[in-house]
């Protein structure tokens, strides 16, 4: 399987707030593969709603990028002036050093090598499986068709209406008839959102893998923490038109950008403490913090995962919820910078539940760096 290039940006190849021109020499190296794409300064406004703001983001070639965030914050509106189906008012999207739209540029979607799945799917319900995989040709590629269908395991289907799928079926035939012209860049919008649960997991795991194995630059709108983390190589987090936070999944998790990125991607509890030189007095131990600038009152990053209870200590159990692999616990106990009884905190613990609720425990933070934030 074709591994995925490293996880970087490509914005130093371009330099800063530049991005490549009509008629210029290809700006990238020789080693940057087909797929790359660059989207410098882009802004689009509906009315008084400025639904993307200066958004500058990059994607090597081969790569995966998510654009995670709330609905509403602009990502399915940045994802739709990359395809060429929405015009920006400024800024630039370059696709291997190949303007597709600026100020005085604008390549119709049909013309960009650029791909695209939607959340419904876009079925022609009165086509077969094969009609509907070869309507994206410019002429019909028997050859085509039949490898395409092959790749998404659908081959046996191919004279089936959208009516007799199945969701994860028709999710595949989506994805094949945008396989192929041979997209450069494929573009997903919310494509899992109305499969169910179990469906969702396996159905992306087999696309994710598929866009690896192709080497095609994937990005993915979505609103699902954990289906970003699966599906990017990079995640790009949105709030109110612009990016608050791009990089790999693990820094996103362990060095969000702002309280509001920590809150957003995953289980958050703000751990009061008093801080000095580098380390936080707090509740749940002497926590080493990432910087040691910050001194004096601060809210510590303690993710639920990094809490561990025993039996008896100052805390009490208020909450517990099962879900077979992990057990999370909600519990009550003393803030250490006030020396009052105020601070509730979630812990999440593998296996089956340990403590009742009602039941006394102590709580001590996994040792490690955390990230802290002045006091809100």
């Amino acid at each position: 399987m074709t591994r995925r290039p490293d996880r970087r940006a490509v914005s130093t190849l371009t330099g800063p707030g530049s991005s490549p021109q009509p008629g210029d020499a290809n700006p990238y190296p020789e080693s940057v593969p087909s797929g790359t794409l660059v989207v410098t300064d882009v802004n689009r406004s509906f009315g008084t709603v400025a639904a993307v703001r200066d958004v500058s983001v990059s994607l090597l070639g081969g790569g995966s990028l998510a654009l995670l965030g709330p609905s509403g914050c602009g990502k399915t509106t940045l994802l739709r002036i990359i395809a060429g189906l929405e015009r920006l008012d400024s800024g630039s999207v370059s696709l291997d050093g190949r303007v597709l739209t600026d100020a005085t540029t604008f390549v119709p979607a049909q013309k960009r090598p650029v791909g695209m799945v939607f959340h419904d799917w876009a079925l022609f319900p009165n086509m077969t499986v094969a009609a509907n995989v070869a309507f994206g040709l410019r002429r019909r590629n028997s050859e085509r068709v039949q490898q395409v269908l092959d790749m998404v395991g659908l081959t046996e289907l191919a004279d089936r209406k959208p009516h007799q799928l199945s969701a994860g079926q028709a999710q595949r035939v989506a994805l094949a008839r945008t396989l192929a012209p041979r997209p450069q860049l494929v573009l997903f919008d919310e494509p899992f959102s109305s499969l169910d649960a179990d469906l969702r997991g396996r159905v992306r795991a087999q696309v994710s893998a598929l866009m690896a194995e192709l080497g095609i630059s994937a990005v993915y709108v979505t609103h699902d923490q954990d289906e970003a983390f699966v599906l990017g190589d990079r995640i790009a987090v949105m709030r109110d038109g612009a990016i608050q936070q791009d990089a790999a999944p693990d820094i996103i998790y362990e060095q969000p950008a702002s309280r509001w990125v920590a809150d957003f991607v995953g289980g958050a509890n703000w751990v009061r403490g008093f801080a000095a030189d580098g380390v936080a007095r707090t509740a749940v131990g002497l926590l080493s913090m990432e910087s040691a600038s910050l001194t004096g009152d601060v809210e510590v990053l303690v993710r639920p995962e990094q809490l561990s209870l025993r039996s008896g200590g100052d805390f009490e159990v208020l909450r517990v919820d099962y879900t077979g692999p992990v057990t999370t616990y909600d519990i009550i106990g003393p803030d250490a910078s006030r020396g009052t009884v105020s601070a509730q905190l979630r812990a999440s613990m593998p296996g089956p539940p340990r403590f009742a609720p009602g039941s006394r425990v102590s709580a001590n933070a996994v040792d490690r760096r955390y990230r802290a934030f002045p006091p809100s």
